[in-house]
């Protein structure tokens, strides 16, 4: 527990530390790693690359970590952004109940928290980091 408030500390800190960025980093695009908490620790899960093009985004999936047993998303979908929550669809495929919601709250300008839900249900905390500003 230690390790994981640690960490989610530095990452308050660093992203403190762009607030005068705002400005340019008001839109989700860009490369983000992906967190979830496990066993009460905050684990790298995977890496995104989230685009837009004419005023629709994508996201495509760079990496997937082998430390631990996941789901690894079959596509993502209904991709949204109002300057403050993201939010969408990840497909697990019909074994693994389908579609997940994701609903992440920007905290700063490249860091979003949340949770992914699976029919209805709550599944994981998810941190979401641009460490590339």
């Amino acid at each position: 527990m230690k390790i994981a408030l640690c960490f989610l500390l530095y990452f308050v800190y660093f992203c403190g530390q762009m607030e005068g960025q705002e400005s340019a980093t008001s839109d989700i695009t860009g490369i983000w790693q992906q967190y979830i908490e496990w066993n009460n620790q905050w684990i790298y899960l995977s890496t995104f690359e989230v685009k837009k093009e004419n005023g629709v985004y994508s996201m495509t999936a760079v990496h997937f970590t082998s430390d631990i047993p996941i789901i690894p998303s079959l596509g993502i979908s209904q991709i949204r952004f109002n300057g403050k929550t993201w939010t969408f669809l990840s497909d697990w495929g019909k074994e693994n109940g389908g579609k997940a919601f994701f609903k992440l709250n920007k905290y700063k300008p490249n860091m979003f928290l949340g949770y992914s839900y699976l029919n209805g249900r709550k599944i994981s905390h998810n941190f979401w980091l641009r460490p590339e500003l």
